[in-house]
């Protein structure tokens, strides 16, 4: 059984590394959600999800897209259990270090496209960056 904290990192990973339209990715109980129109895969994306938090598995916002278009976006929890403050679109996450593999795929797949190099200066791709020659 999967931790509740370890759904967000694998749902990202589902929306940027497999189009919607792949749904063999997504496993056998969600894999309804992805192979119909675009308003079915919007509701039942947010019932699949709906789900996950009822059960406590997921807390958090989600955003479907699919041919370069929003098809879904919701929130689920709280941003602040005390309070009872909705989360939102706009709520502010501390994702600590989930992203690094992220940023590293999008780099090597800029690579393969060829549209940058490894070895290159950061600064050569992001020239507000300049002030650190050193990164690559």
């Amino acid at each position: 059984m999967m931790q509740p904290k370890m759904l967000i990192p694998c749902l990202i990973a589902l929306a940027v590394l497999n189009p919607l339209h792949n749904s063999s990715a997504y496993g056998a109980d969600i894999k309804a959600p992805f192979t119909s129109a675009p308003e079915n895969k919007a509701q039942r994306f947010q019932d699949a999800l709906t789900k996950e938090f009822q059960t406590g598995s997921f807390h958090g916002n989600a955003l479907a897209a699919a041919d370069g278009k929003v098809i879904y976006r919701g929130s689920f929890g709280n941003a602040d259990n005390a309070k009872k403050q909705p989360l939102t679109a706009d709520s502010v996450f501390d994702i600590a270090s989930i992203t690094k593999q992220f940023t590293a795929v999008a780099l090597l797949q800029l690579q393969k496209q060829g549209k940058l190099t490894l070895s290159e200066p950061l600064a050569k791709s992001i020239p507000e960056l300049a002030f650190y020659p050193e990164i690559t």
